[in-house]
Protein backbone atom coordinates (compact mmCIF):
# COMPACT_ATOMS: atom_id res chain seq x y z
CA UNK A 1 0.00 0.00 0.00
CA UNK A 2 3.12 2.58 1.07
CA UNK A 3 4.65 1.60 -2.56
CA UNK A 4 1.70 2.37 -4.02
CA UNK A 5 0.98 5.88 -2.60
CA UNK A 6 4.33 6.99 -3.64
CA UNK A 7 3.68 5.95 -7.21
CA UNK A 8 0.79 7.94 -7.11
CA UNK A 9 2.55 10.88 -5.37
CA UNK A 10 5.03 10.80 -7.54
CA UNK A 11 3.00 11.09 -10.78
CA UNK A 12 0.78 13.73 -9.58
CA UNK A 13 4.52 15.60 -9.06
CA UNK A 14 5.93 14.51 -12.12
CA UNK A 15 2.40 15.92 -14.16
CA UNK A 16 2.47 19.09 -12.16
CA UNK A 17 6.03 19.82 -13.32
CA UNK A 18 5.54 18.85 -16.70
CA UNK A 19 2.67 21.44 -16.35
CA UNK A 20 4.68 24.22 -15.24
CA UNK A 21 6.51 23.94 -18.71
CA UNK A 22 5.50 25.96 -21.96
CA UNK A 23 6.49 24.20 -25.14
CA UNK A 24 7.73 26.02 -27.85
CA UNK A 25 8.79 24.81 -31.72
CA UNK A 26 11.06 27.04 -33.76
CA UNK A 27 11.24 27.07 -36.79
CA UNK A 28 15.38 26.95 -38.15
CA UNK A 29 15.16 26.12 -41.88
CA UNK A 30 13.62 25.46 -44.75
CA UNK A 31 14.36 23.04 -47.22
CA UNK A 32 11.97 22.90 -49.95
CA UNK A 33 13.36 19.29 -51.53
CA UNK A 34 11.21 19.97 -55.16
CA UNK A 35 12.56 16.90 -56.61
CA UNK A 36 10.44 14.91 -53.59
CA UNK A 37 6.42 16.01 -54.51
CA UNK A 38 3.88 15.60 -51.18
CA UNK A 39 6.43 14.31 -48.61
CA UNK A 40 4.67 12.81 -45.89
CA UNK A 41 6.59 10.29 -44.30
CA UNK A 42 9.93 10.92 -42.57
CA UNK A 43 12.72 8.94 -40.24
CA UNK A 44 16.15 8.98 -38.66
CA UNK A 45 18.77 7.05 -39.36
CA UNK A 46 20.91 7.08 -36.16
CA UNK A 47 23.73 4.84 -37.88
CA UNK A 48 23.88 7.07 -41.16
CA UNK A 49 22.82 10.16 -39.75
CA UNK A 50 20.94 11.24 -42.40
CA UNK A 51 17.07 11.01 -43.10
CA UNK A 52 14.42 8.86 -45.25
CA UNK A 53 11.73 10.64 -47.07
CA UNK A 54 8.62 8.97 -48.55
CA UNK A 55 6.08 10.87 -50.96
CA UNK A 56 2.23 10.35 -51.43
CA UNK A 57 2.80 9.33 -55.26
CA UNK A 58 5.47 6.62 -54.40
CA UNK A 59 8.69 7.87 -54.15
CA UNK A 60 11.32 7.51 -51.55
CA UNK A 61 14.98 9.17 -50.72
CA UNK A 62 17.50 9.07 -48.42
CA UNK A 63 18.73 12.81 -47.45
CA UNK A 64 21.44 14.63 -45.57
CA UNK A 65 20.37 16.43 -42.49
CA UNK A 66 21.01 19.67 -44.46
CA UNK A 67 18.39 18.63 -47.64
CA UNK A 68 20.97 16.96 -49.92
CA UNK A 69 19.33 14.43 -51.74
CA UNK A 70 21.64 11.05 -51.36
CA UNK A 71 19.68 8.36 -53.17
CA UNK A 72 16.21 8.29 -54.21
CA UNK A 73 13.64 5.40 -56.17
CA UNK A 74 10.06 5.48 -57.17
CA UNK A 75 8.27 2.64 -56.15
CA UNK A 76 5.30 2.47 -58.32
CA UNK A 77 1.89 3.76 -57.94
CA UNK A 78 1.85 3.87 -54.28
CA UNK A 79 0.29 5.96 -51.56
CA UNK A 80 3.48 6.21 -49.13
CA UNK A 81 2.65 6.99 -45.71
CA UNK A 82 5.14 5.98 -43.07
CA UNK A 83 8.83 5.56 -43.50
CA UNK A 84 10.79 3.96 -40.16
CA UNK A 85 14.36 2.78 -39.70
CA UNK A 86 14.15 -1.06 -39.61
CA UNK A 87 15.46 -2.81 -36.18
CA UNK A 88 17.80 -5.14 -39.03
CA UNK A 89 20.43 -2.90 -40.47
CA UNK A 90 20.24 -0.86 -43.47
CA UNK A 91 16.06 -1.89 -43.85
CA UNK A 92 12.97 0.26 -43.42
CA UNK A 93 9.63 -0.31 -43.15
CA UNK A 94 7.61 1.67 -45.36
CA UNK A 95 3.28 1.68 -45.13
CA UNK A 96 1.56 1.86 -47.93
CA UNK A 97 -1.65 3.74 -47.67
CA UNK A 98 -3.86 2.88 -50.72
CA UNK A 99 -2.77 -1.11 -50.28
CA UNK A 100 -3.17 -1.04 -46.05
CA UNK A 101 0.58 -2.93 -46.31
CA UNK A 102 3.72 -3.13 -44.66
CA UNK A 103 6.77 -2.87 -47.07
CA UNK A 104 10.33 -3.99 -45.85
CA UNK A 105 12.90 -2.39 -48.04
CA UNK A 106 16.60 -2.73 -48.40
CA UNK A 107 17.80 0.94 -47.00
CA UNK A 108 21.04 1.15 -49.75
CA UNK A 109 18.99 0.36 -52.63
CA UNK A 110 15.38 0.66 -52.06
CA UNK A 111 14.38 -3.22 -53.14
CA UNK A 112 11.27 -4.62 -51.89
CA UNK A 113 12.89 -7.59 -49.42
CA UNK A 114 9.21 -8.40 -48.23
CA UNK A 115 5.49 -6.60 -48.31
CA UNK A 116 2.80 -7.77 -46.59
CA UNK A 117 -0.93 -7.15 -45.52
CA UNK A 118 -1.85 -4.89 -42.56
CA UNK A 119 -3.86 -7.31 -39.75
CA UNK A 120 -6.57 -4.06 -39.24
CA UNK A 121 -8.20 -1.74 -41.75
CA UNK A 122 -7.17 2.06 -41.55
CA UNK A 123 -6.09 4.61 -43.09
CA UNK A 124 -3.12 4.69 -41.70
CA UNK A 125 -0.91 7.51 -41.79
CA UNK A 126 2.90 6.86 -40.24
CA UNK A 127 4.52 3.93 -38.73
CA UNK A 128 7.78 3.71 -35.86
CA UNK A 129 9.46 0.79 -33.96
CA UNK A 130 11.15 -0.04 -30.74
CA UNK A 131 14.01 -1.95 -29.92
CA UNK A 132 11.55 -4.54 -28.45
CA UNK A 133 11.06 -5.20 -32.13
CA UNK A 134 7.35 -3.92 -32.10
CA UNK A 135 5.72 -1.86 -34.96
CA UNK A 136 3.30 0.83 -34.20
CA UNK A 137 0.87 2.33 -36.26
CA UNK A 138 -1.00 5.60 -35.87
CA UNK A 139 -5.04 5.89 -37.77
CA UNK A 140 -6.23 9.08 -38.86
CA UNK A 141 -9.53 9.90 -37.39
CA UNK A 142 -11.60 13.34 -38.03
CA UNK A 143 -14.65 14.64 -36.91
CA UNK A 144 -16.71 12.84 -34.61
CA UNK A 145 -14.30 9.32 -35.57
CA UNK A 146 -11.66 10.92 -33.62
CA UNK A 147 -12.40 10.08 -30.45
CA UNK A 148 -11.69 6.46 -31.89
CA UNK A 149 -8.38 7.52 -32.86
CA UNK A 150 -4.91 5.61 -31.91
CA UNK A 151 -2.11 3.85 -32.34
CA UNK A 152 -1.91 0.01 -33.20
CA UNK A 153 0.54 -2.00 -31.85
CA UNK A 154 2.13 -5.05 -33.97
CA UNK A 155 4.58 -7.33 -31.70
CA UNK A 156 6.81 -9.35 -32.78
CA UNK A 157 4.84 -12.69 -32.07
CA UNK A 158 2.24 -10.84 -34.44
CA UNK A 159 -0.05 -10.04 -31.47
CA UNK A 160 -2.12 -6.71 -31.99
CA UNK A 161 -2.74 -4.03 -28.99
CA UNK A 162 -4.54 -0.83 -29.25
CA UNK A 163 -3.58 2.21 -27.53
CA UNK A 164 -6.32 4.96 -27.39
CA UNK A 165 -5.21 8.83 -27.90
CA UNK A 166 -7.97 10.52 -29.28
CA UNK A 167 -6.36 12.97 -31.04
CA UNK A 168 -7.84 14.41 -34.28
CA UNK A 169 -6.65 13.52 -38.06
CA UNK A 170 -3.17 12.15 -36.39
CA UNK A 171 -0.42 12.47 -39.45
CA UNK A 172 3.04 11.32 -38.11
CA UNK A 173 3.94 8.99 -35.22
CA UNK A 174 7.44 8.82 -33.56
CA UNK A 175 8.70 6.98 -30.39
CA UNK A 176 11.55 9.19 -29.32
CA UNK A 177 13.40 9.06 -25.60
CA UNK A 178 10.15 6.82 -24.20
CA UNK A 179 7.21 8.92 -25.55
CA UNK A 180 4.86 8.92 -28.98
CA UNK A 181 4.69 12.14 -30.43
CA UNK A 182 1.96 12.49 -32.88
CA UNK A 183 1.66 15.26 -35.21
CA UNK A 184 -2.39 16.62 -35.83
CA UNK A 185 -2.59 18.29 -39.81
CA UNK A 186 -5.59 19.43 -39.16
CA UNK A 187 -4.66 21.60 -35.76
CA UNK A 188 -1.20 22.05 -36.57
CA UNK A 189 -0.07 20.25 -33.02
CA UNK A 190 2.54 18.03 -31.82
CA UNK A 191 1.11 16.05 -28.81
CA UNK A 192 3.56 14.14 -26.58
CA UNK A 193 1.85 10.73 -25.23
CA UNK A 194 3.22 8.49 -22.63
CA UNK A 195 2.97 4.68 -23.42
CA UNK A 196 -0.73 4.36 -22.58
CA UNK A 197 -1.60 7.23 -24.75
CA UNK A 198 -2.10 9.94 -22.27
CA UNK A 199 -1.11 13.63 -23.33
CA UNK A 200 1.93 14.93 -21.63
CA UNK A 201 1.71 18.15 -23.37
CA UNK A 202 1.31 19.62 -26.47
CA UNK A 203 2.53 22.78 -28.84
CA UNK A 204 1.69 24.74 -32.45
CA UNK A 205 3.29 23.40 -35.24
CA UNK A 206 4.91 25.86 -37.62
CA UNK A 207 4.09 25.56 -41.08
CA UNK A 208 1.05 23.43 -42.68
CA UNK A 209 -0.44 20.01 -43.99
CA UNK A 210 2.03 18.71 -41.42
CA UNK A 211 2.71 14.76 -42.58
CA UNK A 212 6.39 13.41 -41.38
CA UNK A 213 8.22 13.70 -37.65
CA UNK A 214 11.26 12.93 -37.22
CA UNK A 215 13.80 13.49 -34.77
CA UNK A 216 17.95 13.14 -35.23
CA UNK A 217 20.56 12.46 -32.66
CA UNK A 218 21.30 16.41 -31.31
CA UNK A 219 17.30 16.33 -30.51
CA UNK A 220 16.60 18.88 -33.73
CA UNK A 221 12.93 18.16 -35.29
CA UNK A 222 11.89 17.64 -38.74
CA UNK A 223 8.57 17.72 -39.97
CA UNK A 224 7.67 16.35 -43.77
CA UNK A 225 4.82 18.84 -45.15
CA UNK A 226 2.56 17.48 -47.84
CA UNK A 227 2.54 20.62 -49.07
CA UNK A 228 6.18 20.77 -50.15
CA UNK A 229 9.36 19.79 -48.33
CA UNK A 230 10.82 19.40 -45.13
CA UNK A 231 11.60 22.00 -41.98
CA UNK A 232 13.68 22.25 -39.28
CA UNK A 233 12.94 23.31 -35.92
CA UNK A 234 14.06 23.21 -32.31
CA UNK A 235 12.13 22.43 -29.06
CA UNK A 236 12.46 24.98 -26.40
CA UNK A 237 11.19 24.20 -22.99
CA UNK A 238 10.62 27.06 -20.81
CA UNK A 239 9.72 27.14 -17.12
CA UNK A 240 6.57 29.31 -16.55
CA UNK A 241 7.51 30.71 -13.41
CA UNK A 242 11.05 31.93 -15.22
CA UNK A 243 8.23 34.51 -16.89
Amino acid sequence: MKHLFCSLLLSVLVLQWVSAQEYTLNLLEEVPLKKIPEPSGLSYAEERNSLFLVGDEGHIAEISLEGEILSSAWLGKRDLEGVAWGLESETLFVLDERLNRLILLDADDFSIIQEAGIPEAGPYEGLCTDHQGSLFLVNQKRGKKAEKAGILEITPGGTLHHIRTGIKDQSALLLYKGHFYILSDTENRLYCLDRTGGIIWSCKVPGKNQEGLAVDAEGIFYIAQDSGGVTKLELVIKDEKDE
